[in-house]
């Protein structure tokens, strides 16, 4: 296997993981933690949205989001807004919480 194909397989085996919730929850639970700027969380938002074939733009409307702000703080092209990630976790059907840091 080529490394493009490589890649392929990974996104695929990916995508297909990040329409299990459980496996969606430790993966933005892991991003959290080692997110400096927020870009990666958002980025790892929109892949769950392509994973489960959610249309941006009706899911915007549906979360009272504006359709190319959502866009450009998922695509890493804007760090996210806290509004704008509550909102799109909601969405998704995930919520923030709190823990106390270990160690």
């Amino acid at each position: 296997m080529n490394i493009l194909e490589t890649q392929i397989q990974f996104m695929k085996d990916l995508k297909e993981q990040m329409s299990d919730d459980n496996k969606c929850s430790m993966h933005l639970t892991d991003i959290l933690r080692s997110d400096i700027d927020g870009t990666d969380f958002g980025s790892a938002l929109m892949m769950i949205m392509q994973a489960r074939k959610i249309n941006v733009s009706d899911f915007a409307k549906n979360s009272g989001l504006v359709r190319e702000s959502l866009y450009r703080s998922l695509t890493k092209a804007k760090c996210p807004t806290f509004m704008q990630l509550q909102r799109t976790l909601r969405g998704l059907g995930f919520e923030f919480a709190v823990i106390k840091k270990k160690g």
